[in-house]
């Protein structure tokens, strides 16, 4: 059994003042998005350490 899956990003502007959105493909997140303060200012949203740790936690979970 071969499982395919995807998510995607897409980014626009500098590090510190363009912004994000990230997708994935069941359409848990759609066009989710993200930025600068959302990763390292501590704002509401979501960043990438998150989602890998939910992917992570997930994974263990079922283990």
């Amino acid at each position: 059994m071969s499982i395919q899956k995807y998510g995607s990003a897409h980014w626009t502007g500098t590090i510190k003042e363009g912004k994000g959105t990230v997708s994935t493909q069941s359409k848990a997140l759609v066009e989710q998005p993200y930025g600068f303060n959302t990763r390292f200012e501590g704002k509401p949203g979501t960043n990438p350490e998150e989602l890998l740790g939910a992917a992570h936690a997930a994974c263990f979970s079922m283990a």
